[in-house]
C-alpha cells in the first residue's frame, strides 16, 4: 500500500532507532543507553509509569527507568499478533496480553512512521525532538525540566506528534 511504501522508505531514510528501556525495574541499560536513540519506557492503563508498585497489580516486572527513558508507551495487556495454533502463544491469531517495554515500543516505533510520513524532510532527530515534544505529561511523578527518569518526555502522543510534523513542512 502507499502508506506502508511511505513509512518504509521514509523511516529507512531517517533511520529512527527505537529501543525497549527494559523490563528490569532498574536502570536502562544497552542498547536503551546510547545518545542516538530512542527509548521508550512503559506506562500502564492508568497512566502511570509501569513498576513493581503499579495500580495494574503486575508486581512481577517494572519498566527500567533513567535520564535515558525519552517516552512512554502502553505496555500492559496490549494486543499484538500471533502464529496460528501450535506455532503461536494462543490458537487465534493475536495475542491479547503482550506486555513489557516490548510491547511499548512498536507503539513509538509506528509513530515515528507516521510523523516520516506526514514530513520526509524530518531529520532523525527531528523526529526524534517532535516525540518528546509532543508526549503528554502524565503519572503521578513530576516533571521537571519537562521529563522524569519513569516516563521521559510523557506517553507518546501520536496524533499530536503528527500534527507537529505536518505544521513543519514548508
Amino acid at each position: 500500500t502507499a502508506a506502508a511504501d511511505c513509512a518504509s522508505s521514509a523511516v529507512e531514510e531517517a533511520q529512527v532507532d527505537v529501543v525497549a528501556a527494559g523490563n528490569a525495574n532498574g536502570p536502562v541499560d544497552f542498547p536503551g543507553n546510547l545518545p542516538e536513540v530512542l527509548t521508550v519506557s512503559a506506562s500502564n492503563e492508568y497512566d502511570e509509569p509501569k513498576t513493581t508498585e503499579s495500580k495494574d497489580r503486575e508486581r512481577w516486572w517494572g519498566s527500567s527507568f533513567g535520564p535515558e527513558v525519552d517516552v512512554a508507551a502502553p505496555g500492559v495487556d496490549n494486543y499484538t499478533t500471533d502464529n496460528l495454533a501450535q506455532a503461536g502463544y494462543t490458537p487465534e491469531d493475536y495475542v491479547p496480553d503482550f506486555r513489557g517495554t516490548s510491547s511499548s515500543t512498536p507503539i513509538v516505533a509506528g509513530a515515528a512512521a507516521l510523523v516520516l510520513c506526514a514530513n520526509d524532510r524530518l531529520t532523525e532527530s527531528d523526529v526524534r525532538g517532535v516525540i518528546r515534544d509532543t508526549a503528554d505529561k502524565v503519572g503521578s511523578i513530576p516533571y521537571e525540566d519537562g521529563r522524569n527518569d519513569r516516563m521521559g518526555c510523557g506517553r507518546v502522543n501520536v496524533c499530536k506528534a503528527v500534527e507537529a510534523a505536518l505544521a513543519r513542512k514548508p
